[in-house]
């Protein structure tokens, strides 16, 4: 990448990077990390229906990761509305924070090929002053 191009991608980068700032400083409200899913139980009782292929259900759970393993918390009735609120806000967050991360990344990058540009030996200096 030559050095006007990598200027012109750091001022679109600086844009996006504005965006996407102004959307995670917005965060006011609670968020939850994880996932809203729907499961089917068996309860082993003799008799039972679920023993029969026919699982109770559908539940409303929390599938979040805890230290590397995935976590499940039963959700009751009525309160999932908040919490699938909460869960989309972090989801909408985290998204953000990942462009963010690119765009540090593809700013590095610029940086990277300005600076290359810019360089000069120390012998081309010594020339200059002869």
């Amino acid at each position: 990448m030559d050095m006007s191009k990598a200027r012109q991608r750091l001022r679109e980068i600086a844009k996006e990077r504005q965006r996407h700032e102004t959307a995670v400083l917005k965060v006011r409200r609670e968020m939850v990390a994880g996932s809203l899913v729907s499961r089917y139980t068996r309860c082993k009782r003799a008799g039972c229906k679920c023993g029969k292929g026919e699982p109770h259900g559908p539940f409303l759970y929390l599938s979040r990761k805890e230290q590397g393993k995935t976590r499940w918390t039963y959700i009751g009735k009525g309160s999932h509305g908040k919490l699938a609120e909460a869960v989309t806000r972090y989801r909408e967050f985290s998204e953000h924070v990942r462009a963010l991360r690119r765009l540090a990344a593809e700013a590095e990058s610029c940086y990277a090929a300005i600076g290359g540009g810019l360089e000069r030996t120390p012998q081309s200096f010594r020339a200059e002053v002869k």
